[in-house]
């Protein structure tokens, strides 16, 4: 069975990350997708490079058969999903 890889780019939204994981999980694992999330985290004080973490989770997402990069502010929504 394919599996899903779930790029998410952070940094310093602990709140959100705590609740996106969880949420996501929960909908890909009732939807019967296989995923893993890839949480790649930027840890300097230069300005947020979304594009750079997105570049360096597609590169560590490669055994993958597809991907998602998603915003961990971002929960996704199905009116079908209990």
């Amino acid at each position: 069975m394919e599996k899903l890889a779930v790029v998410v780019p952070y940094r310093n939204r602990e709140e959100h990350l705590k609740r996106f994981i969880p949420e996501l999980g929960e909908y890909l694992t009732g939807e019967g997708i296989p995923y893993h999330i890839f949480v790649i985290e930027q840890n300097d004080d230069k300005p947020f490079n979304r594009a750079k973490l997105l570049n360096v989770g597609f590169k560590e997402s490669e055994e993958y058969d597809y991907f998602a990069f998603h915003d961990v502010d971002m929960i996704p929504i199905d009116s079908d999903y209990g």
